[in-house]
């Protein structure tokens, strides 16, 4: 009977957990309170939490001294802007929150009755803090902010050994009024290409004193840029601040490319595939300098052989090199690798078509930047809609494409889906690399991974080498979904993939932690993120202290 029970409390479990799923994710993040939880239940939690934040950093050995600067406004100004003044002092009144006392504040013009500062000239000269952080007028920093920084700078000289210099944290957008303003910003880890056209490290940004160049650059974006110069930046996965204004978002340009490229493209049968394919990339692409390498699998079907047999024929770029026995895409990639006479390696699935004509120039010039490994472009369905944009680790599930379905030209979470950045790996649907790199970590697995997963064992592998992999958003192919294979039975290679790589399909350092395992990039609603409600927030604010903390 014992047994009987139990499996009937499985198997209730088992169908009521997608149900309270539904029903998590159909909850606005806007909400900014727990699934299960009203606002006042809510705000009980985020006292304990506060109350055991405090008592645990208070235990920690590196206890920083911060320097907050708010700059804008006129420093001096008898009649300071009306709207900037209220603003300066919302600012200032969440600073003056903080569970974590190790601060100092630095304003343009001091709020009555503030315990700030002024600053005259250039704030750095008179800032104390071994930290600094710049903020704007209107920006709100959560409660645990400072306490949650302090937390990620003993954690992370614990890992690493060495105490970081920049850190940023996750935000929240809020509209004029201070309301919520959609999903929190749940930024992806460090990621430099990124930063070059995203203003992605955004509000909170915290920098080792020593290493802010003087004079101060311009702006959040061109500090960040000028500090990457000199440094890398850790990521707190936490909603610290609210801000006002979002982010500028673009794709930084590719270096520039101007060598050889091998395209190489696994075929058999199936012409009607592969002239599509073949005729696209000769008609459409505007790269001066690239021949296409086609690798038949033992084509049989009369047709495709005779256009094969034309081929090389019709144009010169163009080789066809034999390789019949079982179909192992590994094999034919590598053996295409091997006779390639390009800097640049792509390898191209036979049922892809090219759209935009600098696709090549973009994918090499990223394959050819300083520390790059695979590029993968936009993949899009016969339809229009995203098929690949990066692969996600999921964990158990392996990876997934992220973005897929959505419509290429809507909006996308901090419009990642349009912008080049570091992803975890690329599909070989469409993989660029330099050959160098290809054959510095021995190609694809040909006997372990052939068909199935050995795109992303070989980006993991070009990881492991130090190497980073990048989704460039820019180049743009049509892809029908392997249709010349159908369905595939690759259990092995999965598990394989999943043995060899557990820590990086679990912790995907461009995934955060605060997203649901899955290709949507949401919100994982299962968890409530420690963010403050709008009334309650602004209710702390107007009494200018917090209600008494709790353990």
């Amino acid at each position: 009977w014992r047994r009987s029970l139990l499996g009937r409390g499985v198997d209730v479990l088992r169908r009521s957990t997608p149900r309270l799923q539904r029903l998590y994710s159909q909850l606005p993040a806007s909400a900014g309170v727990a699934p299960d939880a009203t606002v006042a239940e809510h705000e009980r939690r985020l006292l304990r939490y506060y109350g055991s934040l405090t008592a645990t950093v208070a235990e920690l050995p590196i206890q920083p001294r911060f320097s907050l600067i708010v700059l804008g406004g006129e420093p001096g100004a008898v009649q300071p802007d009306r709207l900037m003044d209220e603003r300066l002092a919302e600012t200032v009144a969440s600073v003056e929150l903080q569970v974590y006392s190790r601060w100092e504040l630095l304003v343009p013009h001091v709020p009555t009755g503030s315990s700030a500062r002024q600053y005259t000239d250039d704030p750095l000269d008179t800032a104390t803090g071994e930290y600094v952080i710049f903020l704007t007028a209107g920006d709100r920093l959560y409660p645990s902010a400072l306490a949650e920084l302090v937390r990620a700078i003993n954690a992370e000289t614990q890992l690493i050994g060495t105490t970081p210099k920049a850190l940023y944290t996750d935000e929240r957008t809020i509209r004029p009024d201070g309301s919520m303003s959609g999903d929190p910003l749940l930024k992806p880890g460090w990621s430099p290409r990124l930063l070059r056209g995203h203003d992605y490290i955004g509000a909170l940004a915290v920098y080792d004193r020593s290493i802010v160049p003087r004079p101060l650059p311009d702006g959040d974006h061109a500090l960040a840029l000028a500090v990457a110069v000199r440094t890398t930046f850790t990521h707190v996965p936490h909603v610290a601040v609210q801000r006002r204004s979002r982010p500028v978002v673009a794709s930084a340009p590719p270096p520039s490319f101007r060598g050889r490229a091998s395209i190489i493209i696994p075929t058999r049968d199936r012409r009607e595939l592969l002239e599509a394919c073949v005729s696209s990339v000769l008609r459409r692409t505007d790269h001066p300098d690239f021949e296409i390498l086609v690798v038949d699998n033992g084509t049989v079907e009369p047709s495709a052989l005779a256009y094969l047999h034309d081929l090389p024929r019709r144009d010169p770029r163009v080789r066809v090199i034999p390789s019949p026995g079982p179909f192992n895409f590994a094999r034919l990639c590598n053996l295409g690798v091997a006779e390639a006479g390009g800097d640049v390696v792509v390898l191209l699935n036979n049922d892809t078509e090219v759209i935009t004509p600098d696709w090549l120039t973009v994918l090499a010039g990223w394959a050819m930047d300083e520390g790059a490994g695979a590029v993968g472009p936009q993949l899009r369905y016969p339809d229009g809609r995203i098929q690949h944009a990066g692969l996600a680790g999921l964990a158990e599930q392996g990876t997934g494409h992220l973005f897929v379905a959505r419509d290429p030209h809507g909006e996308s979470p901090m419009g990642l889906a349009g912008v080049t950045r570091e992803v975890l790996a690329v599909t070989g649907a469409c993989l660029a690399v330099s050959r160098d790199s290809y054959r510095a970590v021995g190609g694809l697995a040909e006997h372990l991974i052939p068909n199935d997963s050995g795109d992303v064992d070989l980006c993991l592998r070009l990881r492991a080498a130090g190497l980073a992999n990048i989704y460039a958003a820019d180049a743009v192919l049509l892809h029908h979904e392997s249709p010349s294979r159908g369905r595939s039975f690759v259990d092995a290679e999965r598990f394989y993939l999943q043995r060899r790589w557990p820590a990086e399909l679990l912790s995907d350092p461009y995934l955060n932690p605060n997203l649901a395992k899955s290709t949507r990039y949401e919100p994982d609603f299962r968890f409530g993120l420690p963010e403050v409600p709008t009334e309650v927030f602004h209710r702390w604010l107007a009494d200018g202290a917090l209600p008494p903390l709790t353990v």
